[in-house]
């Protein structure tokens, strides 16, 4: 087995309960880059909400951000790749998440935007506190998303709508299944996000690895939830959490302590060192 490139999830993989990241991942990862392995960052965060982890494990490694939507250097902020979701579509997007009266956000650019802080948009600006300035999400709280859209000219790389009531969520969910141009995932029980078609992180991944030289079967990916799927398809060698869902552990080579354990150090040592 010759993993060159490893790409790792954010949310319910390498952070804890508490968006951490453990010592313990922190210097297993090291030493895995030691050994000449990249490590990306792959995430259904915004670029900014991600650059900061990676940061954190010392990688100068592009980010996917945005389940895939985006790809970008942490160390010039060049675009590798992007897929927006058409204006014409985030219109229709905005009134069906309007007239379901449910919390979304959008990322535009490299700001998060809402009509509520609530849920996402109230978590990020807590961990916001922890970083410093250059660090911090964008997060604007705006009277209308879809005003906000046309004034800025600029499309939409991806919607998060947020609810704790799961059935009524899925009932949301629903009415999106007939729309050709876009993409849907989960990243956990509460939540599902729109991209547009044919965006996903195992599309991403490939496009990364090309652009840096690696075959698929020398890549290793780590997940947990519904968005990681594509990704851990398209890796050589899968990993799961064992916090993950049933269906990213179907597909898994090998599966992984719980986020709260240090699994993503676990998978490492285990696998590559």
């Amino acid at each position: 087995m010759d993993i060159r490139l490893v790409a790792i999830d954010l949310d319910g993989t390498l952070l804890d309960a508490n968006k951490e990241i453990s010592q313990r991942n922190i210097d297993t990862i090291g030493k895995v880059m030691e050994k000449g392995i990249k490590v990306v960052i792959c995430s259904g965060r915004i670029f900014m909400g991600a650059r900061i982890y990676s940061k954190m494990i010392g990688t100068k490694e592009p980010i996917i951000a945005c389940n895939g939507a985006i790809i970008r250097s942490v160390t010039t902020g060049a675009t590798i790749h992007e897929e927006l979701i058409d204006v014409g579509e985030c219109k229709k997007i905005v009134d069906i998440l309007h007239n379901s009266n449910i919390y979304f956000h959008a990322y535009i650019g490299d700001s998060m935007v809402s009509e509520r802080m609530e849920f996402s948009t109230f978590r990020y600006s807590q961990i916001n506190e922890r970083f410093p300035e250059e660090d911090r999400v964008d997060i604007k709280i705006v009277d209308n998303v879809w005003d906000y859209i046309k004034e800025m000219g600029n499309p939409v790389t991806k919607f998060v709508v947020v609810s704790e009531d799961i059935e009524y969520l899925e009932t949301v969910r629903e009415k999106f299944k007939e729309m050709k141009a876009i993409e849907m995932a989960s990243s956990d029980k509460n939540n599902f996000e729109i991209m547009r078609n044919g965006v996903t992180k195992g599309k991403a991944l490939k496009i990364l690895a090309h652009h840096l030289g690696y075959a698929m079967d020398q890549v290793m990916a780590i997940g947990d939830n519904e968005n990681d799927i594509s990704m851990l398809q398209a890796a050589g060698f899968p990993v799961a959490m064992e916090n993950g869902w049933d269906e990213v552990k179907k597909i898994a080579k090998f599966v992984t302590r719980n986020n709260n354990q240090d699994g993503v150090a676990y998978a490492l040592e285990q696998i590559l060192l």
